[in-house]
């Protein structure tokens, strides 16, 4: 079996890495100056899933990439749960730019979804290589 990193991992790794760490950075930010700025619970909440699910994308990014075999699955149930609760985020205030940027998002991660659950991602994540020594 071939084992080099398929090209699925690749791809995955780098849509919740480029898309983690921003998000870590601004739900950070957000938990920091939300309450200084606003009186609302909610701002906070999202917030709060903002950089939960950007610690999330970066642990299943960091997971895939150093071929982990708990890596696919907690990349799919990030991938599930950030689908599942898109809806929360669309507000009476919400633009219709910003409705189709989560619709966007959405699809996007179902797309990562289909790419990770790969039967080939699996064997891959399954079947490491094993260290073998060398006799000298």
């Amino acid at each position: 079996m071939d084992n080099s990193k398929p090209i699925n991992v690749v791809i995955v790794a780098t849509y919740l890495f480029l898309f983690g760490l921003p998000a870590v950075g601004i739900g950070f930010v957000s938990i920091t100056i939300v309450p200084l700025v606003m009186d609302t619970g909610k701002e906070l909440a999202f917030s709060y899933l903002l950089f939960f699910f950007g610690i999330a994308d970066l642990v299943a990014a960091y997971g895939l990439w150093r071929r982990q075999e708990w890596a696919r699955r907690f990349t799919l149930l990030d991938l599930l749960l950030s689908i599942a609760v898109t809806p929360i985020f669309i507000t009476e205030t919400s633009s219709p730019s910003e409705i189709d940027a989560m619709v966007v998002g959405c699809f996007l991660n179902a797309v990562m979804i289909l790419l990770i659950w790969n039967k080939r991602v699996g064997d891959w994540l399954r079947n490491k290589p094993r260290i073998t020594e060398q006799a000298d």
